[in-house]
């Protein structure tokens, strides 16, 4: 299963949704190289969405931070820093577009990804960075029975089929599939149609969303995916275990069902039975929320509401937890 990690034994700290903020990053890392350095924690477990700013006007140190996250790994080593894929970093794998009403997220971490290439100095390319967003697992289980991801728990996963399935997801398959199928398509016509869909020419479009300059680019065509990526399985499932909205899209009662039956299906994969979800994804008051008995939805930064009271989470993987409002006594706030 190769976008799941089994944590045993030892506590992780664990934050959620940074999004691009450096001063919350930055507190995230000194708490956590204190503790680290003591021997008190030896994880640090990032749950997703490190990138893009939620406000339009906020500074963006996306880049920086994913830079500095793949140095920190090299570091200390892939066991002890780890982070889950989250839903504003799945668009940068296929070169596609994220944006909610009039913000877009996509363009400003792609024209980062452009300077960081050119650049005469830089220790990672982009072609490093996009390997790392794309070996990114989804899901951590521990031998205490809690499963972290980013979004909380979506109906599409509801047998072993669907469970094996997102787990085993292979980002360069997908690719490859959508690729294939471009390949009957009149690209001429479909960029043609892709830019009188956005009123902007396609050129335009590419420069402004991917940083291409040049028809020759092996990306030029990757804003094309959009048109082939509905219709490919694998794909539409990451899409909706990544961006569902939880109880905002159903009623609470029926959401704490989906959550049982959800936590049931990946057990029947895991090591170890699993009875809590610990995710970030949605805003919250404070730092935390106990969705139902089965989920704790925890906001280090962006989703906090007010941003200063966000909190991460101290987890000792060996111990048992069998409902989720257990795990608000090892909260702990950032600032």
């Amino acid at each position: 299963m190769k976008r799941a990690l089994t944590l045993p034994d030892g506590v992780a700290m664990v934050v959620t949704d940074l999004h691009g903020n450096a001063e919350a990053y930055y507190q995230v890392k000194a708490q956590f190289l204190k503790r680290y350095e003591r021997g008190d924690v030896q994880y640090l477990i990032m749950l997703g969405d490190l990138i893009h700013p939620t406000h339009p006007n906020g500074t963006d140190a996306s880049l920086n931070m994913v830079l500095d996250v793949m140095g920190l790994r090299q570091q200390l080593g892939k066991s002890a820093v780890m982070m889950l894929c989250g839903n504003h970093e799945m668009p940068h794998i296929y070169g596609q577009t994220l944006a909610r009403g009039e913000v877009e997220y996509t363009p400003a971490f792609e024209a980062a990804l452009a300077r960081l290439e050119s650049s005469s100095n830089a220790t990672y390319r982009r072609a490093d960075v996009i390997q790392f967003l794309t070996d990114l697992p989804f899901v951590i289980f521990t031998r205490g029975g809690v499963m972290l991801n980013h979004a909380g728990a979506t109906p599409i996963i509801h047998d072993k089929r669907t469970t094996l399935a997102l787990l085993n997801y292979d980002h360069e398959m997908v690719i490859e599939e959508m690729d294939r199928i471009l390949e009957n398509y009149d690209l001429d016509h479909a960029r043609k149609l892709y830019a009188s869909r956005i009123g902007m020419s396609y050129d335009m479009a590419v420069l402004h969303y991917l940083a291409v300059t040049d028809q020759h680019s092996p990306r030029y065509n990757n804003l094309l995916r959009a048109f082939v990526s509905e219709n490919i399985g694998a794909y539409r499932l990451l899409w909706e275990f990544l961006f569902t909205r939880n109880e905002q899209d159903i009623s609470s009662r029926e959401y704490q069902r989906v959550c049982e039956r959800y936590l049931e299906c990946f057990s029947m994969v895991a090591e170890h039975p699993l009875q809590v979800i610990v995710s970030g994804h949605l805003p919250v008051r404070g730092g935390h929320q106990v969705v139902n008995r089965f989920q704790l939805r925890l906001a280090t930064h962006a989703h906090a509401n007010p941003q200063k009271d966000g909190q991460y989470l101290l987890l000792d993987c060996s111990q048992p937890f069998q409902q989720a409002r257990q795990l608000t006594a090892h909260l702990h706030p950032l600032q």
